[in-house]
């Protein structure tokens, strides 16, 4: 489904004129539901990790401690209990570290390893200064929830023929319950509909994990907090 499909599955569900496109259009009942679809979309990709927003990111490091372009322009927010891997060393780094946290790194006379990180100013900080030939993994969640028909993904509708990252279903019944809401009409019965479909697009978009008691983990914790050297 497009936005002009969703949109026109919402207009005959709330018993509107069927509209013949979304963007650009001056109708008052088509521009609030374009806005109604914009508010949905953003809040539906802030509130779970959707797979297809979920990016898994490899970078070379800089040689210093701030990694200016980590995260990507594209950033929304961290996968949740998010670890930066140092695929160099093969363990992973030691945060999200707080201020304080971080200032006493800073300020210790010895670096030790595994590395330290945080978030300032939007941009990932390692210490000790990693050297240009490490390489670090992390997961993050885009903002950019809807592919445009144009290319690439985006954070908004730009086109009647845009997709949605995100169950087109979920879409369509969040337009009908808001709608209703922003007129003043009873909309407590479509808002139960639209909820239940959110579970069960939530409970189909990662599949339940099984959890086995007798074979130990795939890799081992990292159990000494520093680097061995023998």
């Amino acid at each position: 489904m497009t936005l002009l499909t969703i949109v026109q599955a919402a207009t005959m569900a709330i018993n509107l004129p069927r509209p013949v496109s979304v963007i650009g259009s001056t109708d008052p009942q088509v521009m609030t539901l374009l806005q109604l679809a914009q508010n949905t979309g953003r809040d539906l990709a802030r509130e779970w990790p959707w797979q297809k927003l979920t990016v898994r990111r490899t970078f070379s490091a800089l040689a210093q401690i701030g990694q200016t372009g980590e995260p990507p322009v594209d950033y929304d927010r961290f996968a949740v209990a998010q670890r930066i891997w140092d695929q160099t060393r093969r363990t992973w780094l030691v945060g999200p570290l707080n201020p304080d946290e971080w200032d006493q790194v800073l300020t210790s006379p010895v670096a030790t390893y595994p590395s330290k990180w945080c978030m300032l100013g939007g941009v990932i900080q390692i210490y000790p200064i990693p050297a240009v030939t490490d390489q670090f993994t992390y997961t993050y969640i885009t903002e950019n929830w809807v592919h445009a028909a144009s290319g690439g993904n985006t954070p908004v509708w730009m086109a009647d023929t845009d997709t949605a990252l995100m169950p087109e279903r979920l879409l369509e019944y969040a337009l009908i319950w808001r709608w209703k809401q922003a007129k003043g009409l009873d909309y407590a019965e479509d808002m139960t509909t639209y909820e239940r479909e959110r579970e069960k697009c939530q409970a189909r978009d990662r599949g339940p994990r099984t959890i086995n008691t007798t074979a130990p983990p795939p890799f081992p914790d990292n159990f000494f907090p520093s680097l061995i050297n023998y």
